[in-house]
């Protein structure tokens, strides 16, 4: 695994150029931190999602010599530099396989079975940055269809071409040859289909494609970046700072059960408006030099009249620190005070959700009445992420902090789950993918109206991308948004997903990939990225870019 500096990372919302304009206006300062900025430079959008970049890449196609097209999918001829351009070939000796897929977008049914076509050539190439790939026929002289395919499940062991996924597919562009364009992702392999409509040709049927790229410029801009590197840490955002707590800081393997990871007792606040970072010392924690990680933390903007808590407190209900089980003490930090103080826990008060152990990879959730904070779920066992046999909880409390107080009369949640990501959004409580007992890493959610609700329902659509350990925040426009995390190979996402409850039945929607959480080597992807907003800014802080 190797650990990511800590990145900030702001993504504007705004809409249109009106909101652009303005964010440039207020953009944050860009100070020299306080402390020594990390490896990698954090990052920082600058355009609204509506705009469009203008970019001076060169996209003139690079000359390929002429490869042939293999007759199968499973024999797909590597495309080894991409872009290319201007290839010529003649088909007339290629088939039809069986396993061939239907040309989802041709006019009428071409080919004698399921609209699969005649004469199909087959290439493949992996995508070596993100890039908006053109892939044209025009200058051949039959009628082309062009289909463009990926693993629909890279870890599920089924061959690729029984389990094809489209991603882009063309007829008639221009008269009657083809034109696809689609955002190619780094790493991943892509399948492309050249097929005849019909199945005679004029003489020996010439292809003629060229591809062309465009690379992407990521609308994420770098910001003042901390001292040491973490993840699997906590933060909460009280106006408009981001207080970072706890986390681990050196490599290690989680699929290794002897492995440990170094962590660490710091909190530190980022000012957003001035740039700069403020160390607040360190937490206490039962186990000398070991701080908290896999753990969440919620602010409530009241005061807890047992025990201190001046005005508001963030709270932070336990974690790992070391050890082969988890720790559950409950922590409040007293934000006026810069005082750690320790409240009634889960076990303490109404017994932990397995009867013995404490938990951790909990999601929280705020009360929009600032009375207490929900938990969600959790896990009670380790390891976390591989085993299949996990002792995972379906549970949901709530901290209530005018008495100090835990209560365990909320429903539980449908499906057992940890690493995954909650919040409250359109007036429901809602919760999306992570990881159940089974192991599985679900793209599924679920939902409960706090105020009536008997239970939770499953009336939120899936997510496009099974994921655990994402960024998870609501933004002002009222919409969730859920960026990185891991996915099903466990290897850290890039994409940012936004649900609408204004909108319920558009699902997830996966925004363009200049909006994407890592996007080249300076700025990779991350697992447990953590932040929120602050105005119209998203915020990503840390995280780790993969799992090995």
């Amino acid at each position: 695994m190797r650990r990511n500096g800590i990145l900030l990372l702001s993504l504007l919302i705004g809409l249109l150029l009106f909101a652009t304009a303005w964010a440039q206006e207020d953009l944050p300062g860009t100070h020299t931190p306080d402390t020594q900025q990390s490896f990698h430079p954090p990052q920082m959008l600058g355009a609204a999602p509506t705009a469009v970049l203008q970019t001076d890449h060169d996209t003139s196609p690079i000359i390929l010599a002429d490869i042939d097209a293999s007759d199968s999918c499973s024999g797909a001829t590597a495309l080894s530099q991409v872009p290319g351009g201007d290839t010529d070939l003649t088909i007339k000796d290629l088939t039809v396989e069986a396993g061939d897929p239907a040309l989802a977008c041709a006019w009428g049914t071409p080919g004698p079975d399921d609209a699969q076509g005649f004469h199909t050539g087959w290439y493949q190439f992996t995508a070596s940055e993100h890039g908006l790939i053109t892939i044209d026929t025009n200058g051949s002289n039959y009628d082309t269809v062009v289909s463009v395919f990926k693993d629909g499940d890279p870890i599920d062991g089924t061959p690729i071409c029984d389990d094809l996924q489209p991603v882009a597919c063309n007829d008639d562009a221009n008269g009657l040859t083809s034109r696809v364009q689609f955002t190619a992702v780094k790493g991943t392999t892509y399948y492309v289909q050249f097929a005849s409509w019909n199945t005679g040709l004029s003489g020996n049927g010439e292809l003629r494609f060229a591809l062309t790229t465009e690379s992407i410029s990521s609308l994420w801009k770098p910001m003042a970046g901390m001292s040491e590197a973490r993840s699997r840490h906590a933060t909460a955002i009280v106006g408009s700072n981001i207080y970072v707590i706890g986390g681990q800081t050196v490599d290690f393997d989680p699929f290794n059960l002897d492995a440990e990871p170094t962590l660490t007792t710091r909190i530190d606040k980022y000012n957003t408006a001035t740039g700069n970072w403020t160390s607040l010392g360190n937490m206490p924690s039962p186990a000398p030099n070991a701080g908290y990680a896999n753990t969440t933390a919620a602010y409530v903007n009241k005061a807890n009249n047992l025990g201190g808590c001046t005005s508001g407190c963030i709270y932070l209900p336990g974690g790992y620190n070391g050890g082969a089980t988890f720790d559950g003490t409950h922590w409040a930090y007293d934000i006026a005070k810069n005082q750690w103080l320790e409240k009634g826990n889960i076990g303490d008060q109404v017994g932990w959700p397995d009867g013995s152990n404490p938990f951790a990879w909990a999601a929280s959730v705020t009360k929009p009445d600032q009375t207490g904070y929900y938990l969600l779920g959790g896990l009670s066992s380790q390891p976390a992420i591989t085993d299949t046999t996990a002792i995972v909880s379906d549970r949901v409390y709530f901290y209530r902090v005018s008495d100090n107080t835990w209560l365990d009369n909320a429903p539980d949640l449908n499906t057992a789950r940890y690493g995954h990501m909650a919040a409250y959004v359109g007036g429901k409580i809602c919760v999306i993918g992570g990881i159940e007992s089974s192991g599985i890493i679900t793209p599924n959610g679920e939902c409960w109206n706090p105020n009536g609700g008997i239970s939770w329902k499953q009336n939120i659509e899936p997510l496009n991308e099974s994921r655990y350990a994402a960024g998870s925040a609501v933004g002002p426009d009222g919409k969730w948004y859920i960026y990185g995390g891991g996915g099903y190979d466990y290897q850290a996402l890039s994409t940012v997903e936004v649900y609408d409850p204004a909108n319920p039945d558009a699902g997830w929607v996966t925004l363009d990939p200049t909006h994407d959480l890592g996007i080249t080597d300076a700025l990779p992807p991350r697992i447990w990225p953590r932040g929120g907003f602050v105005g119209n800014y998203l915020w990503a802080v840390g995280g780790n870019d993969s799992t090995d």
